[in-house]
């Protein structure tokens, strides 16, 4: 509370004055308790010149309903080079780290959006494109809907659609340029 008070007291007139992490945090909490958007927003903006950490990221967006950060820290966590290690998952919750590692590993083993060559990492061996529109896709998929996303989401190739709808019943679409199916599975009797 006294970092809010610190924060509340400070005179703009001179220019912005620097607080820490833990004061800016302390002011996004109270602002977000109190509902006062004006306070919120310079919480925020502050917070972002901080640059957080993507798990800091996720967790603070989580926390304080700040969808840029949760999106900005599921990219993150999914296209850097360190594997989402167990103790981040457990920060994360199983279903949203499940879900991380789902989108990390489906964009390392696809062809490339760009020159088609099979790749087994995130950006391209041949042309160095990133993957990180197709995660970036993935992500915004999983927080608009994660129930959707886990009922089967994949990536295919347009011209899978047609032999993988005479196959099964499926329901597809399209988004931002990148063609998708559900797949549903159905038991015979």
């Amino acid at each position: 509370m006294a970092a809010t008070l610190d924060i509340l007291d400070a005179r703009w007139s001179k220019g912005r004055p620097s607080f820490s992490f833990e004061q800016w945090k302390a002011l996004l909490h109270v602002a977000t308790h109190l509902e006062s958007e004006q306070l919120r927003q310079i919480a925020i903006a502050n917070i972002e010149s901080l640059e957080l950490s993507p798990l800091s990221a996720v967790l603070l967006g989580r926390k304080y309903d700040v969808p840029m950060w949760m999106s900005t820290g599921c990219i993150g966590l999914c296209m850097r080079r360190k594997p989402i290690t167990a103790e981040e998952g457990s920060h994360l919750g199983f279903e949203l780290f499940a879900d991380l590692v789902c989108i990390r590993e489906s964009a390392k083993g696809r062809p490339c959006d760009r020159c088609r060559n099979w790749t087994i990492s995130l950006t391209c061996t041949l042309c160095h494109e990133s993957t990180k529109e197709t995660v970036a896709a993935a992500v915004a998929r999983l927080l608009s809907n994660p129930k959707l996303f886990r009922a089967g989401l994949s990536f295919i190739s347009s011209s899978d659609i047609e032999e993988r709808a005479r196959e099964s019943s499926v329901i597809s679409g399209s988004s931002e340029g990148k063609v998708w199916t559900i797949r549903k599975k159905y038991r015979s009797k």
